[in-house]
């Protein structure tokens, strides 16, 4: 019997989207599945009306009801907290507090990667995530968690 991989979302800014491609996301997806916003047929669409006259009304809502679908869909988040702007990082986070809070379904895991002491430290991330230092934490604390679904 074949088990299903878990699908975690894969919050992070938007000024960081290729690094995040390219360094973390690969590493991410060793352990699980991986949804990345930023990976959307209609991100060059995107992309170009920011390089010109920004987003539309309509398309922020597409952007945000895409990601909320996404979301929805989920095991679990993490949440990579490598800039001082992650307005939508932090949207995203909180979008999954509220479904564990007011569910219906299991809980998810939220796990924030937090190699800067700032956000580490703050109570918000501290009280509602499971807070991860070091890329080697988050990988064991994903682990521990997979384990465990997987022996539930």
């Amino acid at each position: 019997l074949a088990v299903k991989r878990p699908v975690f979302y894969l919050a992070h800014p938007f000024k960081k989207r290729d690094e995040v491609r390219t360094l973390y996301q690969p590493r991410l997806a060793a352990l699980v599945d991986v949804v990345n916003p930023f990976d959307r047929p209609e991100q060059a669409v995107y992309d170009d009306a920011l390089a010109g006259q920004g987003l539309t009304a309509r398309m922020c809502r597409d952007i945000v009801q895409t990601d909320l679908d996404s979301l929805d869909r989920t095991d679990g988040l993490v949440a990579l907290l490598l800039a001082d702007n992650m307005i939508g990082t932090f949207m995203e986070t909180m979008h999954v507090v509220d479904c564990n809070v007011r569910g219906p379904g299991k809980p998810r895991p939220i796990f924030s990667y937090t190699p800067r002491s700032n956000e580490r430290e703050h109570p918000w991330i501290r009280s509602l995530t499971t807070v991860c230092p070091t890329w080697i934490s988050l990988e064991a604390n994903i682990m521990a968690w997979c384990n465990a679904q997987r022996q539930s």
